[in-house]
């Protein structure tokens, strides 16, 4: 095989540079080269090979070529840096040449198979399918100014035991326009195929039942395309790199249901997370997980608005009940942590310090019936006894202090995601 370190040369217009890229991580990249330099290294690199292409053709030219020629060649030389990286190119032009004869080598030694005498078991997609699909789909579209000879030959058995069907690109002896690829587990994949790659329009059907349909690039899901999985999971939208990849609609069948925007296979940016037993999510997302600014409302209408830190309620945030009940402050693992309002749907209010979801410390509350504010400081409680005491018990009738402590308790945010509902921690991402 041919030397595989130049890889890619890059001619950037508009008098921008130009790079050349390599493989290898520890290969010393040259200079960057101007628009003009490669223009020139390039025609010297064309001169140079027709130089040695004239030397072993062993022709004699005329005195004055042959001294332009040497010239050339020593200033070639001269520079290193051009002339190894000459050599390079060369030695990568050289491995094309002999992968294509590697190609027309297998291809003349590949078995030739009669579909006729396989057995279903053989093949995983029926005789019938194979012979609709052909009827079917149509020839592969050319760019114009590409002339590719197609010719449709008798299904082959290539290496490792694969079964390509389809046509071929008979100039350079590669699989192109319609095929049909049966891998020996079972898999198979049949639609548009350009240089020994899918591209294009096509599907695959895995050994395990999952299957691919839409966009190929380069043997990669890329465009739009529906993936469905056996384990019960849809997901239709964009693809990039094989993965999903911007607008997109993922279902869990009697799960859950997200629409919205995907990053490198994972749910990223703004969405919408619907569960099936009613609660909705609506926000940001960020590596698969609720992050960001959002909403998240539960099945009986309970909602929470604000700041989310991996799948919790983390940061400002307002959360309200249906019965007019509200809490405006902050929040820390899914609990009223630090200074918080709540608002009563009798009018009372409470503006106080909270930790791990009780309050504590100084506060102050409103009685709209006296319209009045009363400064107060919680105690020190017994976890056990799970018990709140006033300080200065005199300010207060202990009827009016009972019911207050008793709403706190009953809207403690630690009951409410106790409950199976609450789903907001199983945003785990589901591997494909």
């Amino acid at each position: 095989m041919g030397c595989t370190k130049c890889s890619q040369k890059k001619v950037l217009e508009n008098n921008k540079e130009t790079e050349i890229v390599y493989n290898e991580p520890n290969h010393n990249k040259p200079k960057l080269l101007n628009r003009q330099s490669t223009k020139n290294f390039i025609l010297e690199s064309l001169s140079t090979q027709m130089i040695l292409d004239t030397q072993q053709s062993k022709f004699n030219l005329p005195i004055e070529e042959e001294k332009k020629l040497a010239e050339l060649i020593e200033k070639i030389k001269m520079d290193s840096k051009k002339m190894k990286l000459l050599q390079k190119c060369q030695s990568h032009f050289r491995g094309m040449y002999k992968r294509k004869k590697m190609r027309i080598d297998n291809l003349i030694n590949s078995e030739t198979i009669e579909l006729d005498l396989l057995s279903n078991k053989d093949l995983p997609i029926s005789k019938e399918e194979i012979k609709k699909f052909f009827e079917e789909t149509p020839p592969k579209k050319e760019k114009e100014d590409i002339k590719i000879t197609i010719e449709k030959k008798e299904p082959l058995k290539l290496e490792n035991n694969i079964i390509y069907i389809g046509e071929w690109d008979i100039n350079f002896f590669t699989r192109h326009g319609r095929g049909i690829q049966i891998w020996p587990d079972g898999s198979y994949y049949k639609g548009y195929w350009e240089n020994n790659k899918a591209e294009g329009e096509g599907e695959f059907i895995h050994s395990s039942g999952d299957s691919y349909k839409g966009e190929w690039h380069k043997n990669k899901r890329e465009g739009r395309g529906v993936y469905i999985s056996k384990k019960g999971m849809k997901y239709e939208g964009k693809w990039k790199e094989d993965k999903q990849h911007g607008k997109g609609k993922e279902e869990w069948a009697n799960i859950r249901t997200y629409n919205g925007n995907f990053f490198k296979g994972k749910k990223n940016g703004k969405g919408t997370m619907e569960w099936n037993n009613g609660c909705i999510y609506k926000g940001n997302f960020l590596d698969g997980n609720i992050n960001g600014r959002g909403i998240y409302t539960f099945q009986d209408k309970r909602e929470y608005e604000g700041d989310f830190v991996n799948n919790n309620f983390e940061g400002k945030g307002k959360f309200t009940w249906p019965n007019g009940n509200q809490y405006l402050g902050n929040f820390k693992n899914n609990k009223r942590d630090g200074f918080g309002i709540f608002t009563f749907s009798d009018g009372k209010i409470y503006k106080g310090v909270w930790k791990n979801g009780k309050p504590c410390g100084e506060f102050e509350i409103y009685n709209p019936h006296k319209k009045n504010w009363i400064k107060k400081k919680w105690k020190d409680y017994d976890d056990k006894e799970n018990n709140i005491i006033f300080v200065n018990e005199e300010e207060e009738e202990k009827t009016e202090k009972d019911k207050i402590i008793q709403d706190l308790e009953l809207e403690n945010i630690d009951e409410i995601k106790k409950t199976e509902e609450n789903k907001i921690n199983e945003l785990d991402e589901e591997d494909f």
